[in-house]
C-alpha cells in the first residue's frame, strides 16, 4: 500500500474510533509527573529486542500492541520481522506470556471481538480482550497471563 494510501487509512479509521477519556486521564497523571515518559528501553522495532536478555532480568511477559509496531496501523499483514519476534518471544516466555493489547482489536470498538479473532489468526498470539482502550485494560491483561 502507498504511504499515502495507508495514512489516509489510518485517518478515516481514527475518526471513527469511539472517544477514550481513559487515555486523557493518564495524560493528565503524566503532565503533573513527566518521569513518567521516561523510556527505559529503546529500539527501532520488535526484532531488535533481546527476549532472552529480558527473561534473565527478571521479565515475566511481553505484552505488544498491534497498530504501528507488529503491523501498519489497521492491516493484518504481519511482516517476517514481526513474526520473528513473535516467535522468539514466545519461545523465551511461553506462548501464554506473550499477548496482544490493541485497542484496534479486542477492545471497546470491537464488540462482536471480529477484529481480535482475525488479529489472533494472522499473529498467531492471544489478543486480550478489554473493556476500557488503553491505557485501561490492564486488570483483564493480567488476568490473561500464565501464573
Amino acid at each position: 500500500m502507498h504511504p499515502r494510501a495507508a495514512w489516509l487509512a489510518m485517518a478515516m479509521h481514527g475518526a471513527r474510533q469511539s472517544f477514550n477519556p481513559t487515555a486523557l486521564r493518564a495524560l493528565a497523571r503524566v503532565a503533573r509527573r513527566p518521569s513518567l515518559m521516561v523510556p527505559h528501553l529503546e529500539c527501532d522495532d520488535v526484532a531488535a529486542l533481546d527476549y532472552a536478555a529480558l527473561r534473565s532480568r527478571g521479565f515475566r511477559a511481553v505484552v505488544f500492541d498491534k497498530d504501528a509496531t507488529l503491523t501498519l496501523p489497521y492491516s493484518y499483514d504481519v511482516p517476517v520481522a514481526s513474526r520473528e519476534a513473535i516467535a522468539a518471544a514466545q519461545a523465551h516466555f511461553g506462548a501464554g506470556q506473550v499477548v496482544c493489547l490493541s485497542n484496534s482489536a479486542g477492545g471497546p470498538d470491537d464488540a462482536d471481538g471480529a477484529a481480535a479473532r482475525q488479529c489472533e489468526a494472522s499473529l498467531r498470539m492471544r489478543v486480550v480482550r478489554h473493556r476500557t482502550k488503553k491505557p485501561g485494560g490492564i486488570d483483564e491483561l493480567l488476568s490473561s497471563l500464565d501464573e
